[in-house]
């Protein structure tokens, strides 16, 4: 390193224009790389930034249509837990409640491909769903079920699917 060192002093001493000529072409060099490089990084860091963005927002809608599908299901089936026999009659109150039954089965479906069956909550979360669909299907006839035990566990769980799927989107993953 002394030696190259060595050398420009001796070349600056020699030819101070050459020296000159050698610090513009490097300093124009240096420009040059910093233009082309800088719209590559600028890209990569600007792609990498809209796919996080992306991610997050599909993330929160997920959250958010859990959110709802688990608030409908867990009313219609408090709903049908607490109807008693008789109480729709007729053709219409037949169709009224097979309606109701149509809506639970296609919110659990809607749950069922929404969560992770490898992860432990969810799998948690299917099985007290189907408790509850047992449970309000009995209704009236076993008032002494766990039905509120096992609708706050659902609550409790299905909270924390959500807040496991919340804190990915404030990690931005």
């Amino acid at each position: 390193m002394d030696a190259l060192f060595k050398a420009l002093q001796e070349l600056a001493a020699a030819n101070p224009a050459a020296v000159a000529a050698i610090a513009a072409i490097a300093s124009t060099l240096t420009a040059l790389a910093a233009v082309i490089v800088a719209p590559f990084v600028s890209y990569f860091t600007a792609r990498k930034q809209i796919r996080a963005n992306l991610v997050s927002a599909n993330r929160q809608a997920w959250i958010n249509a859990l959110r709802e599908e688990l608030a409908e299901v867990f009313e219609l089936l408090t709903w049908q837990f607490l109807q008693r026999p008789g109480t729709y009659s007729g053709e219409e109150g037949h169709r009224y409640e097979a309606e109701k039954r149509s809506r639970i089965r296609l919110l659990r479906n809607k749950i069922r491909l929404r969560l992770n069956p490898l992860e432990t909550d969810s799998q948690a979360l299917l099985e007290l769903l189907s408790e509850l669909e047992d449970s309000a299907a009995r209704g009236g006839q076993a008032r002494e079920s766990k039905f509120d035990e096992v609708m706050e566990n659902a609550v409790a769980r299905g909270q924390a699917v959500l807040k496991a799927e919340w804190t990915r989107v404030k990690r931005g993953r």
